[in-house]
């Protein structure tokens, strides 16, 4: 299992995002927002994994795991932006 450059690159802004956001805004709306996004985002990926190996904006996800990881993030952003107060 291994990543290509499309998914590295994903990851990797994905990420930075997600730093910027924990550090530099503290409105808990956004990151209501942001966590229900990647999600869903997440979510729509991992469902489309399940027609076999795809491509997703340059990414190619052809790994079981690949499916797996986009919908466990998928449950759980969806799970974090819907529990709780903003």
């Amino acid at each position: 299992w291994w990543f290509d450059n499309a998914e590295n690159l994903a990851h990797t802004v994905l990420g930075v995002v997600a730093l910027l956001a924990v550090y530099m805004v503290k409105d808990a709306g956004i990151h209501k927002f942001l966590a229900l996004t990647v999600g869903a985002l997440a979510l729509v990926v991992g469902l489309y994994n399940l027609m076999g190996e795809v491509m997703v904006l340059g990414a190619t996800l052809e790994s079981p795991a690949d499916t797996v990881l986009h919908l466990v993030v998928g449950v759980w952003g969806l799970w974090a932006g819907l529990k709780g107060k903003a």
